[in-house]
């Protein structure tokens, strides 16, 4: 009798609180990935050093209108496609924070996410364009939220359809691969702190 009831007192596992716990911290590692690949550019030393190269030249104001007009595409054959193709992906990069935030914030409340990413992407433009580490550019504002309304999409279309234990497993394999990404990031993160110490301090 005592152990029926103990049984019955237990807790099951997939419930809503869990899938927030696993959104929640989901929803962290997003963030400094998306730091990680957007501002430090995966932490790869070539990639900074060819950035801040050809930022430090220039004046905030000069760079500024380089990027104001988007979709300018410039340079060969070659750059043009590699810039299109990174046009495209832009139109998606932001599309797993989109959909663990709209789980977060609420479903019907889809301007308000949509506000909450607009400032996450300004924030993000704002420390490329003091760290010399990318530009403030008009297309990414427009990009990044194209990938918010996929995000969105994707939630109110799969996501919310779904039963509780579904999404708990959905998001629970997220989480696991966001910590492996997240180690491997602040693993480059330290192999290449040296170089991001002098860019970061202008010293290089």
């Amino acid at each position: 009798m005592k152990e029926t009831k103990k049984r019955s007192e237990r807790r099951p596992f997939f419930r809503e609180k869990t899938l927030k716990r696993l959104a929640g911290a989901t929803l962290i590692m997003l963030v400094w990935l998306l730091v990680w690949m957007l501002v430090f550019k995966f932490c790869n030393e070539y990639m900074l050093i060819r950035n801040y190269s050809n930022m430090r030249n220039m004046t905030v104001l000069e760079r500024l209108e380089w990027d104001r007009i988007p979709f300018n595409y410039r340079g060969t054959e070659y750059e043009i496609m590699q810039q299109r193709i990174t046009s495209v992906l832009n139109c998606f990069i932001l599309t797993p924070f989109a959909v663990v935030l709209q789980y977060l914030i609420n479903r019907h409340r889809i301007l308000k996410g949509a506000m909450v990413s607009f400032l996450f992407i300004l924030s993000i433009e704002l420390i490329q364009l003091s760290t010399s580490f990318g530009n403030f550019a008009t297309e990414d504002f427009i990009t990044n939220m194209i990938s918010y309304f996929v995000g969105v999409g994707l939630y109110q279309l799969i996501f919310r359809r779904l039963s509780l234990k579904a999404n708990v497993i959905l998001f629970s394999v997220s989480a696991v691969l966001c910590a492996a990404l997240t180690i491997a990031s602040f693993m480059t993160a330290l192999s290449a702190s040296d170089t991001l110490f002098k860019l970061l301090t202008h010293t290089f």
